[in-house]
């Protein structure tokens, strides 16, 4: 506890003293995520990250802490370890509204993110905004994104919101390297079914436009009007009042198009597929 006091108190959000005698640990959990794109260099298997998650409360401070590790799995090429990632946050609630920070370490980029939310009555967004510096040889530039709800709304258990992605290069670029891009989503959240322990929930996101910018026009492809599909179906089981273990799925098929010329590969990244499985004890 006194460890997890201290890093907290060098982000500057709560003394040492405050923290050790206040904060308190509210859930600990692992989650195994299995990524795979098609026409990538992901092995037959696909990228694959264990996550160990810690959340923990100070009064209206949420904080949490993320280690990871990836590796490439294949069938025939066997383990690679490629990646791994530390992420911690902390949000302040302010009733209807909420502001916060977050920071992401991998090895191939940095983070620095500003969090905002609001919620009233039916309607409600989120806003997250960061600084992207990338890491390592031959790095593509330095990015400002962002990944917004504008607007969402609730209908009962329903949910359907407005999404903005897109991000914004920094620096000296080369003629080819992409400078820009924005996409937009709506994105759609029902129950499935509720029993005793068992929890299901879907998820499904119609992207309708994006939109890749170059320095100079590169022939490239980019996804149809209304060409990107992807469904989630999530479950949670609940073993006890305080264990719980989850199996989700996600699916995306992609319809893309060549732009600024023809001949751009838009069979690549057609098709993807993402299994994530664990486990979530509450305090």
């Amino acid at each position: 506890m006194k460890r997890l006091a201290l890093l907290l108190a060098a982000m500057g959000i709560v003394t040492v003293g405050a923290a050790a005698a206040e904060l308190k640990v509210t859930n600990f959990g692992q989650t195994v995520e299995i990524e795979n794109t098609s026409g990538t260099k992901q092995g037959d298997i696909g990228d694959t990250w264990l996550f160990n998650n810690l959340g923990m409360t100070y009064g209206d401070w949420t904080f949490s802490i993320v280690g990871g590790k990836m590796w490439t799995l294949d069938s025939e090429g066997g383990v690679d370890g490629s990646n791994s990632r530390v992420q911690m946050s902390a949000v302040k609630n302010y009733g209807n509204y909420y502001l916060g920070v977050k920071t992401r370490f991998q090895q191939d980029y940095d983070r620095y993110h500003l969090l905002a939310g609001w919620n009233y009555g039916d309607f409600y967004g989120d806003f997250d905004v960061w600084y992207q510096s990338q890491q390592g040889e031959g790095a593509a530039p330095d990015s400002f994104r962002y990944e917004i709800f504008p607007v969402g709304m609730k209908f009962g258990a329903f949910k359907a919101a407005w999404f903005v992605e897109g991000w914004e290069a920094t620096g000296n670029l080369t003629d080819a390297q992409q400078e820009s891009y924005i996409g937009h989503q709506l994105r759609f959240y029902a129950p499935l079914y509720q029993g005793e322990k068992l929890t299901l929930t879907t998820e499904y996101r119609l992207s309708l436009t994006e939109d890749a910018n170059y320095k100079e026009k590169q022939m490239h492809p980019e996804f149809k009007d209304f060409g990107r599909h992807r469904l989630y179906v999530r479950s949670n089981y609940a073993v006890s009042e305080s264990l719980s273990v989850f199996l989700n799925y996600g699916y995306q098929v992609s319809d893309y198009e060549s732009v600024d010329g023809k001949g751009a590969n838009t069979k690549s990244n057609k098709y993807w597929g993402d299994v994530e499985f664990g486990w979530n004890y509450k305090f």
